[in-house]
């Protein structure tokens, strides 16, 4: 499924997943702490940024479908590689691992 190219502040959704992986967050996620263990095991380019973030108004998640504690792995090209409930860093770790084809054990 491909990430719907909607308009967010500063842009369009997709040209934000363009430069390597973007990870979604929920607000219930700490992007601080995704930011700093996946800074430690993925060394392709990879992006945090929390839905909140991107746009204030609720209606991204909304649309998305997006759940508090949700992460959501954008690949490069829009498509989303994987939607993990109860997410945390090892779990998207993991997921981009998968999407890399294969990954060492986190």
């Amino acid at each position: 499924m491909i990430l719907p190219d909607l308009a967010v502040p500063g842009g369009r959704l997709r040209d934000i997943t363009r430069d390597g992986f973007l990870v979604l967050l929920g607000d219930m996620c700490d992007s601080s702490l995704f930011v700093q263990v996946l800074g430690k095991v993925i060394t392709a380019p990879l992006a945090v940024r929390g839905l909140a973030e991107i746009d204030g108004t609720g209606s991204l998640a909304e649309r998305l479908g997006a759940g508090p504690d949700e992460a959501w792995l954008i690949r490069p090209d829009s498509h989303i590689a994987a939607i993990l409930p109860h997410a945390g860093p090892e779990s998207v770790a993991a997921a981009v691992g998968r999407a890399l084809g294969g990954f060492p054990d986190i």
